[in-house]
């Protein structure tokens, strides 16, 4: 008898703990979903998704110079002439960007589709690394191995065509993000 009462106090304990153990799961379950932000996006979290996408649209204008100096008058190429100017202006504008957006996509109280656009951005305007390296290359070797010289044409079409994908990427994420989808369409940066 001494032995039944002793696994039934034992058995007991064991469901308290065991009782207690999920009640503590589910308090951390409770409060990661009050710190998780994954509801869906109010209209003002749509508006600040927009934001990031200015660090890679400023950092390809370099590469529309071509096509916006032709449609100075335009209110839109105003506007992000003088975002790449401002830009311009501040040291290190870029690094500054990159870690500030950095930092807060990991912000778990802002809003998944805010985070989503931080981090996209950031991967856009990474890509943008890519033309700039194909075109140094194309520079150097097609002249000197290829013999083939490198005409403005082929720069213009080239820097032209490498900004308006990059528009496109991030007309499809305004797009989406302002109708409260989040944007993960692109190709290999989704």
């Amino acid at each position: 008898i001494l032995e039944e009462k002793q696994a039934a106090l034992e058995s007991q304990r064991e469901a308290m703990e065991a009782r207690q153990a999920a009640d503590l799961a589910q308090e951390k379950m409770q409060e990661l979903q009050t710190l998780l932000n994954d509801s869906p996006p109010t209209v003002s979290d749509r508006v600040v998704s927009l934001i990031p996408y200015i660090f890679p649209l400023v950092d390809s204008v370099q590469y529309g110079k071509y096509m916006l100096d032709g449609n100075m008058d335009s209110p839109l190429v105003g506007f992000v002439t003088t975002m790449y100017i401002i830009y311009q202006s501040i040291p290190f504008s870029g690094l500054f960007a990159f870690f500030a957006l950095s930092s807060l996509s990991g912000n778990m109280s802002l809003n998944r589709l805010i985070r989503f656009n931080m981090q996209q951005a950031i991967l856009v305007d990474i890509a943008l690394i890519i033309p700039g390296l194909v075109g140094g290359l194309a520079t150097y070797c097609l002249p000197t191995f290829l013999n083939i010289p490198i005409s403005k044409e082929m720069v213009t079409t080239s820097s032209t065509i490498t900004f308006l994908a990059v528009s496109a990427v991030i007309l499809y994420s305004c797009a989406s993000s302002l109708a409260g989808v989040t944007p993960n369409k692109v190709p290999v940066i989704s």
